[in-house]
């Protein structure tokens, strides 16, 4: 678990960071989900593999397509995401889904707060 517990210390300092620093309503939101994204990412991985790339595709494409990207584009990069993990070999088609899935998830929580 130190990779985890290093990875959310450090989302959560980043976070009081970009605050007092003054950093937009967006980037605040997204840095209050990251720190919550990583342990249920971490919990749900001591059971399955899934993949956090794609799960962070998927959050990261929904909420920009919302402001800066063409729906069209994120789409496409969410594809190729999954599509690289697949070719790679890193992940089965059930992670990639599961992962999906969970990022699908965050990215609604992330849009109604």
């Amino acid at each position: 678990w130190k990779p985890e517990l290093a990875a959310f210390l450090m989302s959560l300092f980043t976070l009081g960071v970009s605050y007092w620093l003054g950093a937009p309503e967006l980037v605040l939101k997204a840095g209050v989900l990251l720190a919550v994204f990583i342990p249920v990412w971490s919990v749900a991985n001591r059971f399955d593999k899934l993949s956090v790339h794609v799960g962070a595709a998927v959050v990261s494409f929904t909420v920009l397509s919302g402001t800066y990207l063409n729906p069209a584009i994120s789409v496409i990069c969410a594809v190729l995401v999954v599509w690289s993990r697949l070719v790679l070999d890193v992940h089965t088609r059930a992670q990639v889904l599961e992962g999906a899935f969970l990022g699908a998830l965050i990215a609604v929580s992330f849009i109604s707060i």
